[in-house]
Order: structure tokens, then sequence, then C-alpha cells
């Protein structure tokens, strides 16, 4: 609960959210101290969503947890495009020139600016949005397209409705590497180890490689993710949640590989 008073009225805020909070914390002060708090909303998995348009662009960090989308903007620059020469003259080829570098110039810096937040954010997939010809141009010069997760055309930059379109997105493409990931392991039958027990005692032992737990599993049994990541760290054990947990479940929801055969 946040409770405030402005010059005028008295105000107050309730929300749960979607992590148990683990120590209090008191601080009087002329703000709220949330950074905590907002880390309770982030699963860990980040995204990039670049929006672009002739008149601004914005660069943004997206965390999905369930169906609790988070957009975090880290860098918006309005600007101001020349555009067509439609008047005749001895100019006008020159001053369409100037433009076309303009343009090409933007492009560089939305790039440029790109490449710097995602690797600062550890982000390797991203969507490009966006009204005009300008994300096409963006696309096309994109060094690896394959981490592109989508292009996607909008004319509305209301951030309820750009998180509708992206949480179908970022689903799908988890849920595409859930099941990957998942018949790898079922497939690899000497590496594979199942069972929370059996799971338990190999990650004990140091003989997990990696470790993939249901997202389910968590919920209904109240597993302690960050307890369990710190665990996995001392081990040398990669932690993965998957969503898409229906193959899994027949094997207790949790699994492992091995970092040889057993």
């Amino acid at each position: 609960m946040f409770v405030g008073q402005s010059l005028t009225e008295f105000y107050d805020v309730v929300f749960i959210p979607p992590k148990p909070i683990k120590y209090k914390f008191y601080k009087c002060d002329s703000k709220f101290w949330v950074d905590d708090i907002k880390k309770l909303y982030y699963s860990g998995n980040k995204y990039g969503l670049v929006v672009i348009s002739g008149h601004f662009y914005q660069i943004s960090v997206i965390e999905l947890i369930d169906d609790v989308c988070n957009i975090q903007s880290k860098y918006t620059n309005h600007i101001k495009l020349q555009k067509k020469q439609k008047k005749g003259g001895q100019s006008a080829q020159r001053i369409g020139r100037i433009r076309d570098e303009n343009h090409h110039n933007y492009i560089s810096i939305v790039l440029e600016k790109m490449e710097t937040i995602f690797e600062e954010e550890h982000i390797d997939k991203f969507i490009i949005a966006g009204p005009s010809t300008k994300k096409e141009e963006l696309v096309k010069r994109i060094s690896e397209p394959e981490q592109i997760l989508k292009v996607l055309t909008i004319d509305d930059f209301k951030k309820d409705k750009i998180q509708n379109l992206v949480i179908p997105i970022i689903k799908a493409y988890e849920n595409r590497d859930d099941r990957v990931l998942v018949e790898n392991l079922i497939s690899n039958e000497q590496m594979f180890i199942y069972g929370k027990k059996e799971v338990k005692k190999a990650l004990a032992r140091k003989l997990l490689k990696t470790l993939v737990v249901c997202q389910s599993i968590i919920k209904t049994k109240n597993v302690d993710v960050d307890k369990l990541m710190l665990v996995c760290q001392s081990m040398g054990t990669t932690l993965k949640i998957i969503h898409n947990d229906s193959e899994l479940i027949q094997y207790g929801g949790y699994a492992g590989e091995s970092w040889f055969a057993i």
C-alpha cells in the first residue's frame, strides 16, 4: 500500500505483487522506494521493443510474467525529418539527396542506440513496431535478422495497446523454445534425469548441466525461485523455468540434463 498527500488531496494505492515480499524495508523520504518491489515483477527473460516512425523512436525493455507485462522505456527521441521535395528547380536534386542522407542517418542513429541498450540489458530478441516505412528500412539494416521476433504495423502508441500485441508474441516464442528444450532433453536418454527426488540428488552431487522446472510446479508448490537459482549457481547448473510444461509434467515437473552419460 502506498499512501501520500499532495497540496490538494489525499491518495492511496493498493496492489499485490506476483511474488511474496521477503523482507521489511523502512525509510522516511520524499519519494517511494520501489526498486525491490519492481524486481518482483521481473521474470529474468527480457525482450526488446523498438517503436519507430518518421517523428520519433522509442527503445524499451519488455519483461513478462504470466499475463503481467512490464514495458520499461529506456530511450525516447522526437525528431523532424525533411519531407519529399515537391518543387522543381536546379536545387531540387541536391535537396533530395540531403533528405535521403538525413533519413539514412536517422536509421543509423536508431540502430546504434538499439545495439547499446540491448547489449547493456543482455537482450538478443526484439520486436520492431511502427506505422510507416521507417520500420521496414530499419529491418533491412539489422545485421542479425534472426533476432527479430516480429515486425508489427501499429498506429496507436498507447502502452496498453502495445502490451496486448506483444504478450501473445512473446508467449508463442517462449512456448516454442520450451517444446524444443524438453524434446531435446527427453530424446537424450543417457543424460536425462527426471523426478524431484532424483533431480535433487543429482544437483547436490554437481552432476547437472541444466535443471528444468515447470512453472506450474513453482506456483502450486510455492518453490522459492531465488533460492533455487542461488543453489544452481553454486553447483554450476543452468536453471530453466518453462511455461509450456504439458510434456514435462508427466515426469514430475522436474528434469535435468547431466554433464555426462549416467
